[in-house]
């Protein structure tokens, strides 16, 4: 049992890195594998008392129904918090509310419904822990993007990209608002490093082909459009913008 536990617990223990270190390097998850050693033993001790010890199999089996029935109502009370992403992300700022993680999380739940400045609150409170937490930034951004500060909102994204070079929802935020500023040489570069970053965004292929498309870079602005399609074959915008290409081809 202990040899178990101690190999469900090693490939967590961070001897060797992992990618959810980088959320957390303590969480009552990573012991679950192991505790199929902690399960082994409590059975093999029921188990043992049950055989050596017959006159106390009357007190061995009503221990072994109340602890059963114990864990079963903490297990019920536990999913009650599992219950979806707000709730547990509601539970984890409550718990630890200067956890950069929890409120940064909380506020991308957030930050696009009518509780967008409590969005904007935790992104900050995030950022007070951890300045250099990239969804905070990215967060921030588009409640200050949506508030039409976009001078403000840029800052944040370009940081939000500088903290994690490898997030490509920040280079597509940047191109919307380039766009929309007519700085088509601008966007283009952010949907192209978007595109390069997630191949499968499908927001930053069909951005890039629309802007493809108005710069007349039309067997560009096919391809990417078309990849687009592939990936949201339900947006409308997208077909609309694909046929435009193809007329003018």
């Amino acid at each position: 049992a202990g040899g178990v536990f101690l190999a469900g617990l090693l490939p967590v223990l961070g001897l060797v890195p992992f990618m959810y270190q980088k959320t957390s390097t303590v969480a009552d998850r990573y012991a679950y594998v192991s505790m199929l050693g902690s399960a082994i033993a409590a059975g093999a001790t029921v188990a043992i008392a049950w055989a050596r010890r017959p006159a106390m199999r009357v007190w061995v089996g009503i221990g072994t129904a109340v602890v059963t029935c114990l864990l079963g109502l903490l297990s019920l009370r536990q999913t009650a918090i599992w219950k979806d992403s707000r709730v547990l992300w509601e539970r984890a700022v409550l718990i630890a509310p200067n956890s950069a993680v929890a409120n940064s999380q909380l506020a991308a739940m957030l930050v696009g419904t009518q509780e967008q400045a409590r969005g904007e609150a935790l992104a900050r409170r995030a950022l007070a822990s951890d300045p250099g937490n990239s969804d905070a930034h990215l967060n921030l951004g588009y409640v200050l993007q949506k508030r039409g500060e976009e001078d403000a909102a840029v800052a944040e994204f370009v940081l939000a990209a500088q903290f994690d070079p490898e997030k490509a929802k920040p280079h597509v935020n940047l191109g919307i608002i380039y766009r929309r500023r007519g700085q088509l040489e601008a966007a283009m570069r952010e949907y192209e490093t978007a595109a390069r970053l997630d191949p499968r965004n499908a927001q930053a292929r069909g951005n890039l082909g629309a802007c493809y498309l108005e710069a007349g870079q039309y067997p560009r602005a096919e391809a990417e459009l078309r990849a687009a399609v592939n990936l949201e074959p339900q947006s409308v915008l997208v077909r609309t913008n694909l046929a435009a290409v193809l007329a003018k081809q």
